[in-house]
């Protein structure tokens, strides 16, 4: 039990090699026996040579080795019993082959092949080590228990659930008949509305047209009317030019006539102004006498 303890207490780290007590010194973890003297030279444990960790040492008083644990069975995948889903046969044709784990498809290649189980690890040989000194007990050392086959690669699967029924053909038709006409009826709705804002688009083009053309036609007229303007102000001004011109000819002749006339008419007022003169004397000498 003290041992047991021990190693509890140093689980996780790795467990140091009894040594021999000194001379005249007490071992603690296995104290001598009530009777004898602690002062032992030298006591060599009971062990024989050759033994392995792992292996219990056989006692002479026992009768025989202990008895050995019992190896664990080995474990090997085996397939689910599932009925084969029964096929239709026709004469010359080649029956499929049904996959062992999934029974509901057909497989028409050679079935696939388990891997062969692995084999439990062999034990590995430790060195030998020196045991505790034991005194006429044997006390159980750990054992290599044999470590169990790990699983195989392609561990077997799980059984799938079975493929929903086929449904009728005759509602797969229906189905698809109902989509076709509905899908048809919708689009003719759509198409219909399309026609309609199609014509309304035509309308509106056509009146457009009709008020692009009286546009037109009200333009020309304004451009007729405003080259007839046109013209009449060039040719009233074209008068205008000519009239003026006659005028300014009248008046350079005039003046022509006026430079000709006024020295004389100039000379004249100078004489009827000195004869006014001497008639206005003459008359004054007059009444005075």
């Amino acid at each position: 039990m003290a041992l047991l303890d021990f190693l509890k207490k140093n689980k996780g780290t790795e467990p140091e090699i009894p040594s021999a007590p000194e001379f005249n010194t007490q071992d603690d973890f296995f104290p001598p026996p009530p009777g004898m003297d602690g002062g032992i030279t030298q006591m060599k444990p009971n062990v024989p040579m050759g033994l392995q960790f792992g292996q219990m040492p056989t006692d002479p008083g026992m009768g025989g080795p202990p008895p050995q644990m019992p190896a664990p069975p080995v474990l090997t995948p085996q397939a689910p019993p599932m009925a084969n889903p029964a096929a239709p046969t026709f004469p010359g044709a080649a029956q499929p082959q049904v996959d062992k784990f999934n029974p509901n498809t057909a497989n028409f290649g050679p079935p696939p092949q388990m891997p062969a189980p692995q084999a439990a690890p062999a034990a590995v040989p430790v060195q030998n080590l020196p045991l505790p000194i034991v005194h006429k007990m044997a006390l159980p050392l750990p054992t290599d228990m044999p470590v169990p086959p790990a699983p195989p690669a392609s561990i077997m699967k799980m059984d799938e659930p079975p493929a929903p029924p086929k449904e009728n053909s005759n509602s797969v038709t229906l189905m698809t008949d109902d989509i076709e006409q509905i899908t048809e009826s919708i689009i003719d709705e759509k198409l219909s509305k399309l026609n309609d804002q199609i014509a309304k688009l035509d309308k509106w083009k056509a009146s457009l047209n009709t008020e692009v053309a009286d546009l037109t036609k009200n333009l020309d007229e304004i451009e007729k009317r405003v080259d007839q303007t046109q013209k009449a102000i060039m040719t009233k001004v074209s008068d205008y030019q000519k009239s003026i011109n006659s005028v300014d000819s009248e008046i350079k002749a005039m003046s022509k006539v006026f430079s000709k006339i006024m020295p004389t008419f100039t000379d004249n007022v100078k004489k009827l102004s000195k004869m006014v003169d001497k008639e206005k004397k003459a008359r004054g000498r007059t009444k005075k006498d």
